[in-house]
């Protein structure tokens, strides 16, 4: 799953906290809920790495940093064995820095995919981590990149 767009932490009252899409928010105690019903554990097989190219998806609280209240962690409850997601605490992250991430990301875990063949040959989602610390370095790469615009990146699971 990738989402990109804007997100928000809500200090106050982190269950509010959410994925702000054109149709509404997606709250944490939205995603929270689980799915009634026999297909459950068909639905979270399929659930395997979320991408959350959003502003405080993995921000927490200063206040309590032994908690790990934020959507990245929300998502790891869910179900999803693998997060990205961003700490930002001042700034947003660079509109121009979501999709450079996010195209060496899925170029790295994608290269070696063969869909069409006896078995399809799909993306080793455990190279994530490894995945995003690529993507983060070839954007460090850039010339007069601050260190502000490339640290909020994380991974969080497998």
């Amino acid at each position: 799953m990738h989402f990109a767009c804007h997100g928000t932490q809500d200090l106050e009252n982190p269950l509010d906290s959410s994925l702000i899409l054109t149709d509404g928010r997606l709250k944490v105690s939205d995603i929270m809920r689980q799915p009634d019903g026999d297909n459950t554990l068909d639905i979270k097989k399929t659930m395997s790495l979320a991408f959350l190219s959003a502003c405080e998806t993995a921000k927490g609280d200063k206040t309590v940093p032994d908690e790990a209240m934020h959507l990245a962690a929300t998502l790891l409850f869910a179900g999803f064995r693998g997060v990205v997601a961003t700490m930002c605490y001042t700034r947003a992250i660079n509109d121009l820095d979501g999709p450079k991430i996010a195209d060496t990301f899925y170029e790295y875990l994608f290269k070696n995919c063969d869909p069409n063949s006896n078995p399809p040959v799909l993306p080793d989602l455990r190279q994530s981590a490894k995945a995003l610390h690529l993507a983060v370095a070839k954007l460090r790469q850039e010339t007069d990149i601050p260190f502000r615009r490339w640290v909020p990146f994380v991974h969080y699971g497998l």
